[in-house]
Order: structure tokens, then C-alpha cells, then sequence
């Protein structure tokens, strides 16, 4: 755990200053990254998107401001970004390349009664076939996958 001070350090470093947020924000922002970090939690046990606390945080102010429009969410993955969506969306689609990613979440969709707004597909990836020599393939890895579109091989 890197202290306030550090953050600050780290921060001016990375955004040539503290960009357009308030110091106060900034230890609104430390102290709930800090919070996240200590419940030894992942973000998809606290239902939250995997991106940055300040993203999230404009994100949560968004869809409060706008909570009289009906979303719809498309997202490539699925996780705690499905389970944040899921409350604030008329529907989320999700497409998920991990099989047992998939099932998990999907479990967790019908044990929280949200299935009704949820489209879930698994897609099983194409292996670049030079790879298929690889006796434990690293599914992580993105160069792994093909493409039909032949700017993304």
C-alpha cells in the first residue's frame, strides 16, 4: 500500500500536476482506492468496472445525472463492469471468451435475479493455429487470437 504522500508524488509525476481535480478529491479518490485495496475484495465481488476510482466515480455521477434515459450496455468481457451495468442499465450484452468466466458469472447473474436484463454469449476464441504447438497455451495473451478483420492481424 503506497501512502497519501506517495500517491500525490506519483500522481503529479504521471499527470505533469494534479490535471483538473482538487486536492480534496484526490483524498476522496486515495481513500476509496485504499478502502478497495484493504477489503482484499476483486472488483467484480464489489460490482464495480475494472477501471480507476476516479473513472469510476465519473461514471457513477453520469448515470446518476442521467437515470431518467434508458442505457443499453454492450461490452466485449464480462465481470463486475456486468454486475455495475446490470443496475443502472435497461439491459447489458456481454460477450465472454472464458467458459468458466462465463458460467461463474452467469451463476452469479441468476443468483442476483438480474437475468431478465442481462444477454450473456460465450464465444469461444480462435487460436492462432502456430500457437496450437504450445502444450499450455497463455489465453491471456492477445496475440494468440486471430481476427477476420486483417488490419487486427
Amino acid at each position: 500500500m503506497i501512502s497519501l504522500f506517495k500517491y500525490f508524488q506519483n500522481t503529479i509525476v504521471f499527470n505533469k500536476g494534479l490535471g483538473n481535480v482538487s486536492i480534496i478529491n484526490h483524498i476522496k479518490i486515495y481513500r476509496q482506492w485504499e478502502k478497495q485495496l484493504k477489503s482484499k475484495m476483486s472488483p467484480f465481488d464489489l460490482k464495480f468496472p475494472w477501471i480507476t476510482v476516479a473513472a469510476k466515480n465519473y461514471l457513477d455521477q453520469y448515470l446518476k445525472d442521467n437515470s431518467n434515459r434508458n442505457f443499453n450496455v454492450f461490452e466485449y468481457g464480462s465481470g463486475g463492469s456486468t454486475m455495475y451495468f446490470l443496475n443502472f442499465s435497461e439491459k447489458v450484452v456481454s460477450v465472454e471468451h472464458d467458459e468458466k468466466w462465463y458460467e461463474y458469472v452467469k451463476k452469479s447473474i441468476f443468483e442476483n435475479q438480474l437475468e431478465k436484463k442481462w444477454e450473456g454469449f460465450f464465444i469461444q476464441p480462435e487460436i492462432d493455429p502456430s500457437m496450437e504447438k504450445e502444450s499450455h497455451p497463455n489465453f491471456a495473451n492477445p496475440l494468440q487470437y486471430l481476427s477476420q478483420d486483417l488490419c487486427f492481424r
